[in-house]
């Protein structure tokens, strides 16, 4: 396969090495903005972070992997993908430099489509932002396989919950929670949220443990699990 190079652009002037590093006042060009990678940015530096402006009005551009990305992939609709952005209202990602990796696994996730690829020198996570998407409303007992979002680890979500009172639901584990878990109630046990009223929560969907622990919390007991193939904890 020979991967498309993507275009190099102007969209230096709005990138600032450094964690929480600030914006270049020159706004950039939409589209520029958003087929922007690492690698056409010239960003060599393995373990360091950028920040980069994805403006509003964005369009999808070509990404391979899932969660973490080769380094020629699209920064803003990789964002898009793993669920920190939208395409309508853009916004400030954090990018965090990594090294290579042996393979990048391809999957559909907010809507959008990535590719598998084999062996690439480096590749990037998005690690944050500072736009907040509205979030959906979802059941008190709502988990993430009812959900269909399980498998996305490296994926960020972000839901409305309802006020859980007694609701009857076993979940395990304790700070990170196996992906069967109600994430309403182990959001109440976690203590993002007041069970009395529910609210907001984020969670970062990861992979398997061997193990979960378990843990009476804010009112709420946990049941300790053995292994099992993906987990979330909270933002």
């Amino acid at each position: 396969m020979i991967k498309t190079a993507l275009l190099t652009t102007a969209t230096l002037a709005t990138l600032t090495l450094g964690a929480g590093a600030a914006l270049a006042d020159s706004p950039p060009i939409p589209q520029a903005a958003w087929a922007a990678s690492p690698d056409s940015l010239n960003l060599n530096s393995h373990g360091g972070r950028i920040t980069h402006l994805c403006t509003p009005g964005g369009a999808a551009h070509t990404i391979w992997g899932a969660g973490d990305y080769t380094s020629d992939s699209s920064i803003c609709t990789a964002a898009v993908h793993a669920g920190h952005i939208n395409f309508h209202n853009g916004g400030r990602v954090v990018v965090e430099i990594n090294q290579g990796r042996s393979s990048f696994n391809g999957a559909t996730w907010n809507g959008v489509t990535s590719q598998s690829y084999g062996q690439w020198p480096r590749s990037f996570r998005i690690v944050g932002a500072e736009f907040v998407q509205p979030a959906p409303v979802i059941g008190a007992s709502t988990n993430l396989i009812d959900l269909g979002i399980a498998g996305q680890a490296g994926s960020v979500h972000s839901f409305v919950c309802p006020p859980i009172g007694n609701t009857p639901s076993t979940i395990w584990g304790d700070g990170v929670y196996t992906s069967d878990s109600a994430i309403c109630v182990a959001a109440a046990h976690a203590g993002v949220m007041p069970r009395s009223t529910g609210g907001r929560v984020s969670i970062t969907v990861s992979g398997g443990r061997s193990s979960y622990g378990s843990a009476h919390r804010n009112g709420i007991p946990s049941q300790p699990y053995g292994s099992w193939g993906a987990s979330y904890s909270f933002r």
